[in-house]
């Protein structure tokens, strides 16, 4: 895996968005994942890479909106969509089991 370099201020605007609504949407996905495994009789190696997103995703799309209750919604959902095809793509890029990401 490649490392990426980021600059001190990426890494503090970062942990700014983790301090806000972003972080209160993760940490509550967070929370539903861990009872959806739970409920299922799972842990987390018993899930291939796919079924990890498609539980985060679920996951952070009940989520989300929750956490920004003041902007639109359509923006909210589109953000998501966006997030998710990003996440889905990746996995595809990297089907083959290499270390090189796309």
């Amino acid at each position: 895996m490649r490392r990426i370099e980021r600059s001190l201020e990426e890494v503090e605007d970062f942990a700014a968005l983790l301090a806000g609504p972003l972080g209160d949407a993760l940490h509550s996905a967070g929370g539903i994942i861990e009872r959806r495994l739970r409920e299922r009789g799972l842990v987390w190696a018993d899930l291939n890479d796919q079924e990890v997103a498609d539980l985060f995703v679920s996951a952070l799309m009940q989520t989300v909106l929750d956490a920004y209750p003041a902007m639109d919604r359509a923006l909210v959902e589109d953000a998501l969509a966006t997030l998710s095809s990003s996440i889905y793509m990746a996995l595809a890029a990297n089907a083959d089991g290499g270390s090189t990401v796309n």
